[in-house]
């Protein structure tokens, strides 16, 4: 589930498979000296998933995290999953394409920094059906090109931007 490379000091989570990395009622901490990207594995080409799924289910990132790194990935948290994460960038350089969904009612994602959408890439984050959200701080559309948008539907999804609140 978890391979590195030395040479730029990041980890990657990815299935060496191709298929979609899937966390089921277990835990993955990643606790890493900087970067923990949700990218593809072999080619910028390629997409990537990551899905986190069911009461229990943790994903735990004590760097930053980026889904969407110079390509098209995503990462789900669904069915009372949890994800904690450090920092969280979504749709990162130029060719970058990054989707986060929360949905589902106990589904929550805590993000105790800065959370950016669409830096110099397309990013957007979509909470939904009972999905819970909260961050120090939104940043949409960072750069002159990129495109970042955060959407909410149903009943009792929220979004919670702390002090810092949203910046377009």
């Amino acid at each position: 589930i978890e391979g590195s490379n030395d040479r730029h000091n990041f980890r990657t989570l990815c299935d060496p498979t191709g298929n979609p990395l899937s966390i089921t009622r277990a835990q993955l901490t990643a606790i890493l000296p900087l970067v923990a990207y949700i990218r593809p594995r072999v080619s910028v080409g390629d997409d990537s998933t990551a899905n986190v799924t069911g009461e229990g289910s943790l994903l735990t990132s004590t760097a930053l995290l980026t889904v969407g790194l110079a390509s098209t990935s995503s990462l789900s948290i669904l069915s009372g999953a949890d994800v904690a994460s450090a920092e969280t960038h979504v749709g990162e350089f130029d060719a970058a394409l990054g989707t986060i969904t929360v949905s589902g009612a106990g589904s929550t994602w805590t993000n105790l920094g800065l959370l950016k959408v669409g830096i110099t890439g397309s990013g957007s984050v979509n909470i939904t059906n009972g999905g819970n959200v909260s961050c120090q701080g939104l940043t949409l559309g960072d750069g002159a090109a990129s495109s970042g948008s955060c959407t909410i539907t149903g009943g009792l999804s929220r979004l919670d931007c702390g002090a810092s609140g949203v910046l377009m």
